[in-house]
């Protein structure tokens, strides 16, 4: 038998950057301790997606890859996951898709990525190093960075496999091709997925913390290249279920970086006789990473921040700078975007608003959308762009450690993988519609005597409603579904019939006629609800064991 497992983590990866944390378990306690997010290697809190081919035919990844992306537009993908194929995908398909991330120079054969890139050596002689990559191929280097990155962290095995759960945006997980591909990819790069959460869900699991009090949240969630926003009805038991949902492409980080750049190429033609066109894709590339820099600054909070490019034209350096007032006044039209949006999801009378990603940092922004929603309260549960990341994260412990972790056995490794299933299946979110449903009330059962059992529901439900004040618990509201569990039930009454009753939140769910054993004074009932809530339910006393009773869902 193996050590038990001691630490997981959480990813989160977007178009844009992708983010890992990390959660120990203390092998003596077994206390779980503090999130902690891993440093990229500049040390920076993030992870660009981006992948390019390197010098000697190596691929580089993130800041490396981005650094050289205006010389070598050929050879470096800026955006990973826009490589993966998605269902009905076409060879154009795939080029507009590339083309629309910064990557329309690539060639590409089929759905393989052809790099490209030119070198020369000591003596000037020209050499062409090339790389053919699939989708999963470019992305497996993304999350083979992240990988290497936690295992200096931990100081453990760059090659033992590490358990995390996978936050992703939602236009990926829906197509099962690029999906698919995703995961192929994280098994390509040694990570061991124990499930895959769309990223608004992650941010809303937050929201199902018991000291929460609302009854609707709203996730705002603005990436690099798209908005989405996401309400969910909270329940009195915490468990949330996803309301409404809608997205924008045209509200974004890139949203910002182009009311910037448009500024920017045009203040540097009128006043420094710049213009960006007669300098070819390449001035336009660093001017735009320029202004992303600037929009992150202006977005954080600065003052000012400068639009600076060395030698962008013909030599001449360009230089721009942008109060944050006339950052506010240009970014105008993408702010009420973001109202509109949240003002078409937003439900319940006191909303939690919830702001994610790098975008939803901007003041203006989170100002707008709170006008819209009335009596809604902002949440305040960390940085917005590490959200979905420490989410994640916060649900791998609970996958692999269990709800009660310094009592529950930890999950165990053999050989490679894990041996046994983990402490616990539970989401700690519990959204109806993800891969781990959960019970929306408690169970419990109770035992009575009657003079006759009763032949039908109304019947039933006169006869047996009074017992479940004092039923037994057999599962608490918001516990992991499928699950099995018993409870030993006090027959009480009197009269020749026995009924063991099934409650969920007061309400009869199912009767098990039990009078054929005979005087029992006690019973043993055991309750297992499958996925689909589907209920079955097994009475037995003194060794004798009735056949199981089976309550379909839909009942």
């Amino acid at each position: 038998m193996g050590p038990p497992l001691q630490h997981v983590c959480g990813i989160a990866i977007g178009y844009c950057e992708a983010r890992a944390v990390i959660i120990r378990r203390d092998a003596t306690t077994n206390a779980i301790g503090q999130p902690s997010l891993v440093a990229s290697e500049s040390g920076a809190r993030s992870t660009p997606c981006a992948v390019a081919l390197g010098g000697t035919g190596e691929c580089v990844v993130g800041d490396a890859a981005l650094s050289q992306a205006a010389k070598n537009p050929a050879a470096t993908v800026p955006r990973a996951l826009s490589c993966l194929p998605h269902s009905n995908d076409d060879e154009g398909a795939l080029k507009a898709r590339l083309a629309t991330h910064g990557a329309g120079k690539v060639e590409i054969d089929g759905a393989t990525l052809q790099l490209a890139k030119t070198v020369w050596d000591e003596d000037g002689e020209e050499t062409e190093v090339t790389a053919a990559l699939s989708g999963s191929d470019v992305v497996a280097k993304i999350f083979g960075e992240l990988r290497t990155r936690v295992a200096d962290t931990l100081g453990a095995d760059a090659k033992e496999v590490l358990c995390c759960v996978l936050a992703a945006p939602s236009d990926i997980l829906a197509d099962t091709v690029s999906r698919k591909a995703l995961l192929d990819a994280a098994a390509q790069a040694g990570l061991r997925i124990l499930q895959v959460v769309d990223e608004g869900d992650s941010v809303a699991s937050f929201a199902a913390q018991d000291d929460v009090a609302c009854d609707s949240v709203v996730v705002l969630d603005v990436g690099g290249t798209r908005a989405k926003a996401t309400s969910y009805t909270r329940h009195a038991t915490g468990i949330l279920e996803r309301a409404k949902c809608q997205d924008d492409a045209s509200l974004s980080g890139d949203a910002f970086t182009s009311c910037l750049y448009v500024f920017a190429a045009t203040f540097l033609r009128r006043r420094q006789k710049i213009d960006v066109d007669t300098g070819g894709a390449r001035a336009k590339r660093k001017l735009r990473d320029a202004c992303a820099r600037a929009a992150k600054l202006l977005a954080n909070g600065a003052a000012q921040a400068d639009v600076e490019a060395d030698a962008l034209v013909d030599g001449m350096d360009a230089r721009a700078r942008v109060t944050r007032a006339r950052f506010e006044d240009l970014t105008s039209d993408v702010v009420a975007k973001a109202q509109s949006l949240v003002e078409a999801v937003s439900i319940g009378s006191s909303p939690l608003l919830i702001f994610a990603g790098q975008a939803a940092r901007s003041a203006p922004l989170r100002a707008a959308v709170v006008a819209a929603v009335p009596g809604a309260a902002v949440a305040a549960f960390g940085e917005a762009a590490e959200l979905a990341c420490v989410g994640a994260a916060r649900q791998a412990a609970l996958l692999a450690f269990g709800a009660d972790p310094e009592t529950a056995a930890p999950a165990e490794r053999r050989g490679k993988g894990l041996a046994k299933a983990f402490a616990s299946p539970r989401a700690d979110f519990c959204l109806k519609q993800t891969a781990l449903p959960c019970l929306e009330a408690d169970v419990s059962v109770a035992a009575a005597r009657l003079a006759a059992f009763p032949t039908d529901k109304p019947s039933a439900e006169a006869a047996l409603a009074p017992l479940a004040a004092a039923a037994v618990a057999v599962a608490a509201a918001g516990a992991p579904l499928p699950l099995g569990s018993d409870a030993s039930v006090a027959v009480a009454g009197a009269g020749p019939a026995l009924a063991v009753a099934v409650f969920a939140g007061g309400a009869l769910v199912a009767a098990v006629d039990a009078s054929a054993l005979g005087a029992a004074t006690e019973v043993l009932a055991a309750v297992a609800i499958a996925a689909d809530a589907a209920l079955s339910v097994a009475v037995e006393a003194d060794g004798t064991r009735l056949p199981e009773v089976r309550v379909p869902a839909a009942s």
